[in-house]
């Protein structure tokens, strides 16, 4: 029989929010190969591209407002931009985290709590992420296990 074991999303994850110091100008004037991740839901979430990035890794990424419960796995090299935050595994979670499970059990939970807001929109900022439960498969040793 599989086990369960409710995880606050902190504590197997980094939480991060976007990067303000890229504007709408800077990347216009700034154009290159690597996506910018935001809140446009057009385009796989990509507003535009530079020719620098920050980020190299395998990540989730959500719209903080819009369609809040949007996730999105996204790797290689890129940037993130305008209202997206994004769930980074905590290294002692690597080797047990199956990311892309992950991304579909994490739309159910938030879209559960995202907000409305202006326009009928929804919005989920990540402070209010890291109090989120979900329940993921454990060994008999309590490790997370899929």
């Amino acid at each position: 029989m599989v086990k369960f074991k409710e995880f606050k999303i902190f504590e197997i994850f980094d939480i991060l929010g976007e990067d303000s110091r890229l504007t709408k100008t800077f990347i216009e004037e700034n154009k290159g190969i690597f996506p910018v991740y935001s809140w446009e839901t057009q385009n796989n979430n990509i507003y535009g591209v530079v020719n620098f990035y920050k980020y190299d890794e395998k990540i989730l990424i959500w719209t903080t407002y819009w369609d809040a419960w949007n996730l999105r796995v996204v790797e290689w090299q890129f940037n993130i931009w305008k209202n997206a935050a994004w769930l980074r595994v905590k290294s002692e979670f690597k080797n047990h985290i199956y990311i892309d499970y992950i991304k579909y059990l994490c739309e159910i939970y938030f879209k559960l709590n995202a907000q409305w807001g202006k326009w009928e929109l929804r919005k989920l900022p990540h402070q209010r992420v890291k109090d989120i439960s979900i329940k993921l498969p454990i060994n008999k040793i309590g490790e997370i296990d899929f």
